[in-house]
């Protein structure tokens, strides 16, 4: 209604793409191991939704990143399936998303864009950031809305 453009970073499918990687031995492993992780929970009485939304909320990267990393232990799954699913969930899907943030920013350098992904991409180690480090773009954090104009928005250098 504002006249402003909205799309994504990516499509579904993307999102999605981990699951058809996996073999159908691996997707049952996964599925055990988070309904088994689920259900230690409803027997301890702790909610995860409400703990990562309070860490999110804290905005304090550092322990959101200790915490993903956490969740991902807790599970019984072989070391090697747990990077596959890391490298699917995150690593991979934040490399798409700075490749599509670069090739929104070249496609309409005159624009200013407003890109929102969730908290456990922009924290850790191949972050978006990281990857966008590596296509020379200059992110830099503000605290909140009230802070940010326009020279402090994600910026790439002129070629």
């Amino acid at each position: 209604m504002a006249g402003k453009m909205v799309g994504g970073l990516e499509e579904p499918t993307s999102q999605l793409k981990l699951l058809n990687a996996l073999t159908i031995e691996e997707q049952l492993a996964f599925l055990r191991s988070t309904l088994d992780t689920m259900d230690d929970d409803d027997t301890n009485h702790i909610d995860r939704l409400q703990m990562t939304m309070e860490l999110y909320a804290s905005g304090d990267e550092l322990k959101f990143a200790k915490f993903i990393e956490d969740e991902f232990k807790r599970s019984d799954l072989s070391e090697k399936l747990r990077e596959k699913i890391v490298h699917g969930l995150l690593i991979d899907r934040n490399q798409l998303m700075a490749d599509a943030i670069v090739q929104n920013m070249r496609r309409s350098p005159d624009k200013v864009f407003f890109f929102a992904v969730g908290l456990g991409h922009l924290v850790g180690k191949d972050s978006v950031q990281d990857f966008l480090a590596l296509k020379s773009v200059i992110v830099k954090r503000v605290a909140n809305a009230t802070e940010l104009r326009r020279e402090d928005a994600v910026q790439e250098p002129i070629r």
